[in-house]
């Protein structure tokens, strides 16, 4: 059984799992992980912005009219789905 040292904080706290890790790894790993910070910055930004844009996009859809609903899902639509369906092209 192992027994963290949690300082007060939770035992799930992040800062915790870092000092097991360390115990394990040397200090160059540690520096490369630490390094890595800009760039899961940078990728968790991207997801909030496209998490935005997916938001954004399913309240202006919800504002289109079943006929303009149904023309735009129609132009999406593969063709041999359309032809299955008998839809005409």
């Amino acid at each position: 059984m192992t027994i963290y040292r949690t300082n007060g904080r939770q035992p799930s706290d992040p800062a915790d799992h870092m000092t097991e890790l360390a115990g394990h790894l040397d200090i160059a790993e540690l520096i490369e992980i630490t390094r890595s910070e800009d760039e899961a910055l940078r990728q968790l930004n991207s997801c909030v912005a496209q998490l935005c844009r997916v938001q954004a996009a399913k309240e202006a859809s919800l504002r289109l009219s079943p006929a303009e609903l149904r023309a735009a899902l129609m132009r999406h639509l593969p063709t041999g789905l359309l032809q299955q369906q008998g839809e005409p092209r």
